[in-house]
């Protein structure tokens, strides 16, 4: 606790006010979060409608949204994952190592 509390662990004025500021403003931040997650939800009920996949749509908008140069990586891993899955790895290697 701060320096605005005494001995028996009731707030000050000041520290009670200041407790309650922060708790009106994260009510109201996640009174607004709660609003654009139903507009979120209604956008990509209506892109369904519109016959588009909304968690391709999802995840095409992530990838939009995230560091290009992250995004090569994890493609460049996702990649040699599935080369290996497939057996085709070692193909791979040879074809790097033969260019």
């Amino acid at each position: 606790m701060s320096d605005d509390d005494d001995d028996t662990g009731v707030l000050s004025g000041q520290a009670a006010g200041q407790l309650r500021s922060f708790a009106e403003r994260a009510m109201n931040l996640l009174n607004d979060r709660d609003t654009v997650n139903a507009d979120l939800r209604e956008l990509f009920k209506e892109s369904t409608e519109a016959g588009f996949s909304a968690p391709i749509l999802r995840k095409a908008i992530a990838e939009e949204r995230k560091d290009q140069l992250a995004l090569k990586s994890e493609r460049d891993q996702i990649d040699m994952y599935r080369a290996a899955i497939s057996g085709k790895l070692l193909d791979m290697l040879d074809e790097t190592e033969a260019a």
